[in-house]
């Protein structure tokens, strides 16, 4: 019997690399989201920070001067909030898009996996089948040997010559 192939292999092992990419993009993105995070993090605290600033100015002696860098420092602040969480949220959706990737592309590679398995055990199904077969013809050619030999043995001791 021939040696057991998958007709679909080259398919199976593009739906791989294609499942092995979607993955490593997964994880990109995840990366991406884990700093966007932590840049936001930093800019929350870096306005917190500023205001409290601001909060120690007003008490006391006011320099109008410092006041003033302290209130532009805050809004600078405040808008790198704004922009870190405009960062996350894309972040986050470029996470989202990346695993649906992933779970196609998981799932197209799984399907493969188990349509190989499925024609591989059909193979091996063949193939005990087939080798099975060929020990029972070869079990009924013995039998028939051993049979016609029995009978000639017998046929001679009864002093009839057959010509077998």
């Amino acid at each position: 019997m021939k040696r057991f192939s998958f007709n679909l292999q080259k398919v199976a092992d593009v739906r791989e690399l294609k499942r092995r990419i979607a993955e490593e993009k997964l994880g990109l993105a995840l990366g991406e989201k884990v700093r966007a995070e932590d840049e936001l993090w930093r800019a929350v605290s870096e306005e917190e920070r500023a205001r409290k600033e601001i909060a120690g100015m007003t008490r006391g002696i006011v320099d109008t001067v410092l006041v003033c860098y302290a209130f532009r420092y805050r809004s600078r602040a405040e808008e790198d909030v704004v922009r870190c969480r405009e960062l996350v949220r894309q972040a986050e959706a470029k996470l989202e898009s990346a695993r649906e990737e992933a779970l196609k592309r998981i799932t197209e590679h799984e399907v493969m996996v188990r349509l190989r398995k499925r024609r591989f055990e059909g193979y091996m199904d063949a193939y005990w089948w087939e080798y099975s077969k060929t020990l029972d013809e070869i079990g009924l050619l013995r039998h028939v040997r051993r049979g016609s030999f029995s009978l000639n043995r017998e046929s001679r001791a009864n002093g009839h010559e057959s010509s077998g």
